[in-house]
């Protein structure tokens, strides 16, 4: 009995002290309050109708909790045997035009590692078109792949997003099909005071238009931004009917932004300023360790500017370093920018170690630290680590 006493008293004690400090000590209920009510919690996103919700909350901080299927954005995904993959008619996306892009997006996306299957979006006649149509205020993508994409937009189309300003995309990824007008890439549209790091794009790009824009492999136009680690692969074709600056990575290239240690594979054709890794540059910028490797051709019986690395290096010019075309698989012997090399010669590491310095190629084994890149000599180009 005497120890149960002792213990009432003792919790009364405690009681008295904490009410003590809520009402007596300045700003300790405040404290308490904002920790308790404030403190958001980031919000997981399971399934392809979350994806589409998060129009709904443009500055809150997601990610994938798995992987998620959106097949049933596809008007034409009926009968499956599974019937939550069916395209509902009378359902989010009855408009026949696929999934919505988030826009204007200002938050944060980790995919964890996970993967959005089958995405599509049919919308030929609208502007910042991708999952996210834009991006900015220090958006951050990261963790995320895109498998079996199949976006239809206008202008400013990108898998990942139409627009991104003033953001950051990591360890990203998207594969499939990405159709335009122009200012379209299979990652990012235009890409303005961005940082993209460790991300690609294997598929196919195209412009439909009668006059190409700005066509690339990963992104149409850059702005003051910085491109490191990245590569794309597959084909970037422009229109047949005038225009464009096509890029196996990039199609405009201006305003101080910079390419490091990055690659394209793409096939790419068109008619105007047609480059195996940069169709053009207007405003300086650098590119640093980069190379590609697709053919380079003319899309029409003219073409005013072809390069095996670079097509047109106007305005201020870039300044292009340790960067190498293959002259064989690219058909062309020049380029505004960058030294041509033969296929064999592209798969020797002693190409890219030119003098033993800081701005060297980083290869597996080599003094320097980040060890950045590989190669299995006489049968890959470099690769990343």
């Amino acid at each position: 009995m005497l120890k149960r006493q002792v213990y009432n008293s003792f919790f009364l004690l405690l009681c008295t002290i904490y009410f003590l400090l809520l009402t007596a000590v300045p700003g300790f209920c405040g404290r308490v309050a904002l920790t308790t009510i404030f403190v958001e919690q980031d919000i997981p996103i399971a399934t392809c109708q979350e994806l589409q919700d998060m129009q709904n909350g443009l500055t809150k901080k997601y990610y994938l909790a798995s992987d998620i299927e959106c097949l049933m954005t596809n008007p034409n995904s009926t009968g499956n045997f599974n019937p939550i993959l069916d395209w509902d008619p009378s359902g989010t996306w009855a408009d026949r035009k696929g999934f919505k892009p988030v826009s204007t997006f200002t938050g944060s996306f980790d995919g964890k590692g996970h993967q959005i299957k089958d995405l599509y979006i049919d919308r030929s006649s609208e502007n910042y078109v991708g999952l996210f149509g834009r991006i900015s205020n220090f958006a951050d993508i990261e963790n995320v792949g895109l498998i079996n994409v199949n976006i239809k937009g206008q202008n400013n189309v990108g898998s990942l997003c139409g627009e991104g300003n003033s953001f950051k995309i990591t360890n990203s990824y998207s594969v499939g099909s990405i159709i335009g007008d122009g200012q379209i890439a299979g990652l990012v549209g235009w890409a303005i005071g961005g940082e993209i790091h460790k991300s690609y794009f294997v598929g196919s790009v195209k412009s439909i238009a009668e006059m190409s824009g700005n066509i690339a492999g990963l992104i149409a136009l850059t702005d003051n931004t910085r491109i490191t680690r990245s590569y794309s692969g597959g084909s970037v074709e422009g229109s047949l009917g005038g225009g464009g600056h096509i890029g196996g990575l990039v199609g405009q290239f201006h305003n101080s932004s910079r390419i490091e240690n990055s690659y394209s594979t793409s096939d790419v054709s068109g008619i105007l300023h047609v480059g195996g890794l940069v169709g053009r540059s207007n405003a300086g910028g650098t590119i640093t360790n980069s190379y590609s490797t697709g053919s380079v051709v003319k899309a029409a019986p003219y073409a005013a500017h072809l390069g095996g690395l670079f097509a047109t290096n106007g305005g201020s010019s870039a300044i292009v370093t340790n960067s190498y075309w293959d002259t064989e698989t690219s058909g062309q012997g020049g380029s505004a920018g960058g030294t041509g090399k033969t296929t064999e010669d592209m798969k020797k590491e002693a190409t890219y170690q030119t003098d033993g310095d800081i701005t060297d190629w980083d290869f597996v084994g080599d003094s320097q630290p980040n060890n950045i890149w590989d190669i299995n000599e006489s049968v890959t180009y470099p690769y990343f680590n």
